[in-house]
């Protein structure tokens, strides 16, 4: 039986060109949680209000996801917003992806998201909320954080592979705060003012 390697974060940090990348630089088979949601049905219903993304019968991916796992011969590349629905036993390593939420907003922007698709994301990168999730659903001891941050895709990739094969533990949860960083910057009165308004709403 394979065990998942689960490539995590919040939309736009880059865990899908990462995952790809690991995927194919490990030989093993990857799997974008959204696309599969999309190509088995494994879907409720349509949420019209966030670009008619898909709402996923969770019980269904997750059983769909286990079997590829007990009938692989090697690993899986598991990558995805919310991939913290496998079950803890078939996960060999919880990777989170960070980014600067300052960069991530400019990603964002980028792709043409709505002012509060982008505000959602960014504070949710700001909040570490794919973090906590992995930790509260996998334990320390198989989470790794990377900050992505100025990174080209290469060192990303040797960090996990340093800590997929032993040789570090440099990424322990909890080294990232976005708020002391931005702090630190000059910045967090402005952020604050700036994201605090997506709770108003």
């Amino acid at each position: 039986m394979g065990k998942a390697i689960i490539i995590q974060g919040t939309p736009g940090t880059g865990k899908s060109t990462i995952a790809e990348r690991l995927s194919k630089k490990l030989g093993i088979k990857h799997i974008d949680i959204s696309r599969l949601v999309i190509e088995e049905k494994l879907y409720v219903e349509v949420d019209r209000e966030r670009s008619d993304s898909k709402v996923a019968n969770i019980d269904k991916l997750t059983e769909k996801i286990v079997n590829i796992l007990e009938n692989s011969g090697k690993d899986v590349i598991v990558e995805g917003h919310y991939a913290d629905i496998i079950p803890e036993k078939y996960v060999k390593k919880a990777v989170i992806i960070r980014l600067h939420p300052e960069i991530l907003e400019k990603r964002l922007r980028m792709r043409g998201w709505s002012e509060k698709k982008v505000r959602e994301n960014v504070l949710s990168e700001a909040l570490d909320e794919c973090l906590i999730s992995a930790l509260q659903t996998y334990g320390i001891d198989k989470v790794v954080e990377i900050d992505a941050t100025n990174k080209n895709v290469e060192e990303i990739l040797r960090e996990i592979l340093d800590e997929l094969e032993g040789k570090n533990r440099k990424h322990v949860p909890g080294r990232i705060d976005w708020l002391k960083i931005i702090e630190a910057e000059g910045k967090l009165e402005e952020f604050l003012k700036r994201y605090s308004k997506i709770r108003e709403e």
